[in-house]
């Protein structure tokens, strides 16, 4: 149940720890989850068990992805450019130049 919820609130978790035995276990998970979709999920892990406590970290990570999907979108340029040489039959020093030419990531 929480892994459809933690899709379709396009959630991830990103930590999960369990501890304890039958009756007694110990659940401590870290969900990243798109601010839009916090409310809908948070309503979701409250329906997990029987809930202690419940913390609450925000962070904002915005420019992260932005800088991620632009290394991305940079890595796959790259790659477009080194496949199309080597389509059309280009050498390997071409490859390498072609290489040290493209953005640092």
């Amino acid at each position: 149940m929480v892994l459809w919820k933690r899709r379709a609130c396009q959630s991830i978790i990103q930590y999960e720890n369990n501890t304890g035995l039958k009756g007694s276990r110990f659940l401590e998970i870290s969900i990243g989850v798109p601010p839009d979709n916090f409310d809908a999920m948070l309503d979701e892990v409250r329906k997990i068990g029987n809930l202690k406590s419940i913390k609450i970290n925000m962070t904002d990570k915005t420019s992260d992805f932005k800088d991620i999907n632009a290394q991305r979108k940079s890595l796959e340029g790259m790659r477009d450019s080194l496949l199309a040489l080597r389509a059309r039959g280009g050498s390997l020093s071409d490859e390498i130049h072609l290489h040290s030419q493209g953005d640092p990531v």
